[in-house]
């Protein structure tokens, strides 16, 4: 860690926890009242969380340093990628995992269950392509099999009517509101994942709508090799990195219950402090 502090001259902060309010607040505050280095390395182990708060806590650390370097040592799904868009660079372990920038919604009717804006999108998708499957089934069904009995547009009429059978009832179940607040939670995601990268610029071009629609679910793993398709500065953690993950053992693998935020740097500070305070009693 010191290695990294010096050569580096940067501060080295981790968050582990959900992204949930006061946690923006919380890094807002330290910051201010902290004198910062000119980089930032910052480790991110989360399942998501709160958008609004991911974005609060990107540009928190984009106003108060020259370069910010994101570390996903473990698991970083949903507004943890968010975060990570402050980053100008991003570094991955082999246990590194971001996911796709995907906002986990309260489930209708039910307490404290969430689901995937991803699930609602695909579900619709699903039922459009097996409609359109079903009609072109059944219209060619009808005029190969009638022997050209029936023409084109009665066969077309017909095939219309047994398709609108077989999925009104599916259709019927689909909340217009709930498809609206969906669409709004995916729309938020990508206005405040551009707004990240308008200064970190570390997303190619259209890797954003990737990251917003282009996985097919919320736990898809995004790994080093993946994120190099999206992200222009990514690479392997260095060794010294390594070793201050190893250190961090399931702190920079797994999110806990319990949110944790903490400049591992101010650790070099107080050693020192204490070394000389040591000293100067010896002396």
């Amino acid at each position: 860690m010191r290695r990294i502090v010096a050569e580096s001259d940067a501060d080295i902060l981790i968050f582990n926890g959900a992204i949930e309010r006061s946690w923006d607040e919380r890094i807002i505050r330290r910051l201010g009242k902290r004198t910062c280095k000119p980089n930032l390395f910052m480790v991110v182990v989360t399942n998501g969380g709160d958008p609004h708060v991911a974005f609060r806590m990107g540009r928190a650390v984009q106003n108060h340093y020259e370069k910010v370097t994101m570390c996903v040592s473990g698991v970083c799904k949903s507004a943890g990628t968010l975060l990570l868009l402050a980053g100008n660079d991003l570094a991955i372990s082999e246990h590194g995992e971001l996911g796709p920038l995907d906002i986990q919604m309260a489930q209708k009717d039910e307490l404290m269950e969430y689901e995937s804006g991803l699930t609602v999108i695909t579900a619709l998708s699903a039922i459009h392509e097996n409609a359109q499957d079903a009609f072109d089934h059944f219209l060619l069904s009808l005029t190969t099999r009638s022997g050209g009995r029936i023409t084109t547009r009665t066969a077309s009429e017909i095939a219309a009517k047994l398709t609108e059978a077989l999925f009104r009832p599916i259709s019927e179940q689909i909340d217009p509101i709930h498809m609206g607040e969906v669409k709004r939670s995916m729309a938020i995601a990508k206005e405040y994942g551009r707004r990240l990268n308008e200064k970190s610029k570390n997303l190619k071009e259209d890797a954003l709508d990737s990251l917003v629609s282009g996985y097919p679910s919320h736990s898809f793993a995004i790994d080093l090799e993946e994120a190099k398709n999206l992200f222009k500065n990514v690479r392997k953690c260095t060794k010294d990195e390594l070793l201050l993950l190893d250190d961090l053992d399931d702190l920079s693998l797994t999110p806990g219950s319990r949110g944790w935020l903490r400049f591992l740097s101010d650790d070099i500070l107080e050693e020192d402090a204490k070394n000389a305070a040591t000293d100067a009693a010896t002396a």
